[in-house]
């Protein structure tokens, strides 16, 4: 983390993208597989899986099945995809509405000051 002038603290990009300020691969090694530690690179921030885990074990298994199963071919990195390409095509084969998942925006509203 870096300070700005008025005293408020405020990250540096650099560390979150590097992980530096990430929680300890020993909190990444207690909730994710293996084989998904080996597949991916896993960063959690401010206990982020931990409470995922412990809060919603349902949807967090559900999750993590589907990123022992995920794959991507060389051909679905290259294929053009217009509005949605094949990779964005095939994550919501993963996650589906009959599933109880759907996907959402989040949007802030404006304080009143």
């Amino acid at each position: 983390m870096t300070s700005s002038g008025d005293n408020e603290a405020t990250v540096d990009f650099d560390d979150v993208s590097s992980g530096r300020v990430a929680d300890s691969p020993e909190a990444v090694e207690r909730v994710f597989s293996q084989s998904i530690r080996s597949k991916f690179e896993i960063y959690s921030y401010r206990n982020a899986a931990s409470i995922l885990a412990s809060s919603f074990p349902e949807q967090f298994s559900e999750i993590t099945e589907r990123l022992e199963n995920f794959s991507i071919s060389k051909s679905m990195i290259r294929m053009p995809g217009g509005s949605k390409g094949p990779i964005a095509k095939y994550v919501d084969t993963l996650f589906t509405e009959e599933m109880e998942w759907r996907e959402t925006s989040h949007l802030e509203r404006k304080s009143d000051s």
